[in-house]
């Protein structure tokens, strides 16, 4: 079910953003918006580069591979 899979795909985007921001344990840290930014990218990439890498592949995108990232 491709709806419940995006679902759980972004609250686990969500859960990493909580989890490595709040491995520095301090919210005044100069560095929490650098790594808040490198987590969204790091997510945003990997479902970008295998969006364009099914879409090269199977000329369609396939939404269950994108997901997996």
């Amino acid at each position: 079910n491709i709806p419940l899979a995006s679902s759980g795909a972004f609250i686990l985007w969500f859960g990493w953003f909580a989890f490595n921001s709040g491995s520095t344990l301090d919210a005044t840290n100069t560095s929490l918006a650098s790594i808040a930014i490198n987590t969204m990218l790091a997510g945003a990439s990997g479902g970008t580069v295998t969006l364009l890498l099914t879409m090269n592949k199977f000329g369609k995108a396939d939404p269950s591979m994108t997901i997996n990232g």
